[in-house]
């Protein structure tokens, strides 16, 4: 069985003191790789070396079972998305989430009207990030409005009073 060299990286862990500045350099890499055809996908970790340290950062994997090959084929194919209830660079330092985080509950991928649209529970924002940068806010993106400032990937930061949402990144041909 053939394994890749690297599947992703963690763009935020646990508290997000030391990766504060991990999702910036993931835009940067996404930047690089993404026209290659090659995806990074982002990945959200508590640091569990202390008990207080459990359950600020995870992921979500969507799965039709929870089975180790149905696991392994969505952290391979970026059928995940990272959570966590910190985030100091996108909601500031005295943020932490309380109640349920954001959670999708559906993107849908339109290739003919070039438009990708998300649907989530428990979130007040939607951004959509390209390059390091907003480029968009709300559910949906209209791809060729933003042809100035889509560059290869979109990618979108769903926020709640529960913490944040990062999507792994679209890739875009155009």
């Amino acid at each position: 069985m053939e394994f890749p060299s690297c599947v992703g990286m963690e763009i935020i862990n646990n508290k997000d003191y030391d990766s504060k500045s991990d999702r910036i350099l993931w835009d940067n890499i996404l930047a690089q790789t993404i026209p290659q055809g090659r995806f990074v996908w982002g990945f959200s970790n508590d640091d569990s070396h202390r008990n207080e340290n459990i359950g600020y950062s995870f992921n979500v994997f969507v799965m039709p079972e929870n089975t180790p090959e149905n696991f392994r084929s969505a952290m391979l194919s970026g059928s995940f998305y990272a959570v966590a209830k910190i985030a100091r660079r996108e909601l500031g330092d005295s943020f932490e989430g309380t109640g349920q985080v954001p959670s999708i509950t559906n993107i849908e991928v339109d290739n003919e009207r070039l438009s990708i649209t998300i649907t989530a529970q428990n979130y007040s924002s939607i951004s959509w990030i390209s390059n390091g940068r907003v480029v968009a806010e709300g559910s949906s993106i209209a791809l060729m409005a933003q042809r100035e400032t889509v560059g290869s990937y979109v990618r979108a930061n769903i926020v709640g009073p529960g913490g944040i949402v990062f999507t792994q990144p679209f890739g875009i041909i155009w």
